[in-house]
């Protein structure tokens, strides 16, 4: 839960720092507040006029961040009611939802769709507001480390680890 809730932040942070130089017109703001637009699809838009997304990359990072936005929100408010259990996949036992959903391997996954996400937008062209690139240049060598970071590494290599301590 922890992981997924700094991959939302993460985003979040990011995204403030975007729209604050990028901002979209009023009545977009007025219609989303009034539709009750989905924060993803907002966020996609903004990132989309700040970075000049086409249609195609648009559409992978809207389904980017509705699957952060979707595990966030459910580390956030998880229902308290006891539902059926469901089958664990590592397990092979049945377990209340938050201990299949909030596993080791989807964290991982989280994290890193929030890095390449942040990585690729920061690498992916030059705004026109000169203050956001200054910030996107810094922002870049300080995520290109944390995309290969020893964390970040596949489970084939973590079950090489966790075999020598616990055999």
């Amino acid at each position: 839960m922890q992981a997924t809730m700094a991959s939302g932040i993460a985003v979040d942070a990011f995204y403030a720092m975007v729209q604050s130089r990028v901002h979209p017109p009023q009545s977009l703001i007025d219609e989303w507040r009034d539709k009750q637009t989905p924060r993803y699809i907002e966020v996609s838009e903004v990132f989309r006029r700040a970075f000049s997304l086409d249609p195609k990359n648009v559409s992978g990072v809207r389904q980017t961040l509705a699957e952060i936005f979707r595990f966030r929100d459910l580390a956030i408010d998880p229902s308290g009611k006891m539902d059926a259990q469901i089958l664990h996949p590592e397990l092979g036992v049945g377990v209340e939802w938050r201990f299949a959903y909030f596993r080791y391997q989807n964290a991982l996954l989280i994290v890193k769709a929030t890095l390449q996400l942040i990585a690729e937008l920061v690498a992916s062209g030059y705004p026109k507001d000169a203050d956001l690139q200054k910030y996107l240049d810094a922002l870049r060598a300080r995520v290109e480390p944390l995309r290969n970071a020893n964390a970040l590494r596949t489970q084939t290599q973590d079950r090489d680890i966790s075999s020598k301590w616990f055999s």
